[in-house]
């Protein structure tokens, strides 16, 4: 469910901060599997199917910017918010 374009929650909505040049944060709900990233620029991106462990995954990762752009730019199914 959303409200206007932000995300809301299904279940537990985890908010976390990126260190990039082109991704400020994100927010994941564990129940729906949305991911929502929000870049720099302020454009919002939501990426659909995403499992807990890739979020995991990018969140721990040493490069935000590239663990996004090699495992989940081009690799789920997203709607640009804004």
């Amino acid at each position: 469910m959303t409200l206007g374009n932000r995300l809301t929650l299904g279940g537990q909505l985890r908010h976390f901060e990126l260190d990039s040049s082109a991704l400020r944060s994100g927010s994941y709900d564990d129940a729906t599997h949305v991911l929502e990233v929000v870049m720099m620029s302020g454009s919002i991106y939501r990426y659909m199917s995403v499992p807990p462990s890739t979020v995991d995954a990018l969140i721990t990762s040493s490069s935000h910017g590239r663990f996004y752009n090699e495992h989940i730019r081009d690799t789920f199914r997203f709607e640009r918010i804004r």
